[in-house]
């Protein structure tokens, strides 16, 4: 699957987990891991983390194809989860502040003007404000969703870099992993729709459990479920697109091919 991007590579991405001998294990301990993180935050997300990183690891550094790895080496796990989601931190950093800033300017600035009328009995300053801080608050947030988008088309550029070599610094190098989408720029770009169509189908799903009232008790169970599954497939889509554009580098002629084959699938599709 490392080297093509068919539809029976697709299929085999999206369902690479189930083949391996002992899937039910290894998924059910990625399972309770994601579970245990809506009742303990952090710590075991770093694991999940981590072994999302693993996956990548082997596409990456390894023989191309994407397998289930051991739950072992907690230590590894724990710290290349660390790197792994501190990268990613680091990347939403600006667009979280931006929201926070947005919403702080809608509901500061109304606060201030009502202060100031309490004190001065002058209406017209809390109207103000508090329209300045609707305009310059929805501003800010219009702001930090565009970077957002940004930021959830090439994060995992930066982070396949991170894991390809192996260094914490090398999710920071745009100049790098830029000539690979270059080398790849239509299987990346298959592989970030596939992801955003998977994560459209769970998200509907979810409305659906959370509004009946039946299933709305499974939420949590789905939720731990579908986060392994998606975790699994993204990084083993986003790993072998990128492999795919590190090979186009080393060799242009067979980066002109697989673009080829790309498109054939993206018009079979559509």
């Amino acid at each position: 699957m490392a080297q093509q991007n068919s539809s029976s590579g697709i299929q085999y991405a999206l369902t690479f987990m189930f083949h391996d001998p002992q899937w039910q294990r290894k998924l059910l301990i990625g399972f309770g891991l994601m579970f245990a993180g809506m009742i303990v935050p952090v710590i075991p997300l770093l694991f999940t983390t981590g072994y999302v990183y693993r996956i990548m690891e082997r596409i990456l550094r390894g023989d191309g194809e994407p397998v289930l790895p051991e739950w072992s080496d907690w230590s590894k796990l724990f710290l290349d989860g660390l790197r792994f989601l501190g990268a990613l931190l680091l990347y939403w950093l600006p667009a979280i502040l931006l929201f926070i800033l947005g919403y702080g300017l809608m509901i500061v600035l109304p606060l201030i003007g009502a202060v100031i009328t309490s004190v001065n009995d002058q209406a017209w300053i809390f109207i103000l404000l508090q329209i300045g801080g609707m305009l310059f608050g929805f501003g800010v947030f219009a702001l930090g969703t565009l970077l957002a988008l940004a930021i959830s088309l090439f994060s995992p550029l930066a982070l396949s870099n991170l894991v390809a070599k192996d260094r914490f610094i090398a999710a920071f190098r745009p100049r790098e992993w830029w000539q690979v989408l270059r080398a790849n720029p239509s299987g990346y770009f298959l592989a970030w729709l596939i992801t955003f169509g998977l994560s459209f189908v769970t998200g509907i799903a979810y409305q659906v459990i959370y509004m009946t009232i039946v299933l709305c008790c499974l939420l949590p169970f789905f939720v731990a479920a579908a986060s392994i599954y998606l975790s699994c497939v993204t990084s083993a889509l986003f790993a072998s697109a990128y492999r795919q554009g590190l090979a186009g580098i080393e060799n242009p002629t067979q980066a002109m091919d697989q673009a080829a084959e790309n498109k054939d699938f993206n018009a079979e599709t559509t």
